[in-house]
């Protein structure tokens, strides 16, 4: 699964109270495990960059 479709379909189920607050951050976990963690990296190198 698309990273940003997992992420965008677990707030939305946490928005509409399909999952707890137990829930999302399960949904978080798996989305780091699966490549978020490089994303994130990856945004920050960016802008560290950009503010230089």
């Amino acid at each position: 699964m698309e990273l940003a479709t997992a992420i965008d379909d677990a707030k939305t189920k946490f928005i509409y109270g399909k999952i707890d607050e137990a829930g999302w951050n399960k949904a978080i976990e798996e989305w780091r495990k699966n490549g978020g963690d490089k994303i994130m990296e990856e945004y920050a190198e960016n802008f560290a960059k950009s503010k230089k």
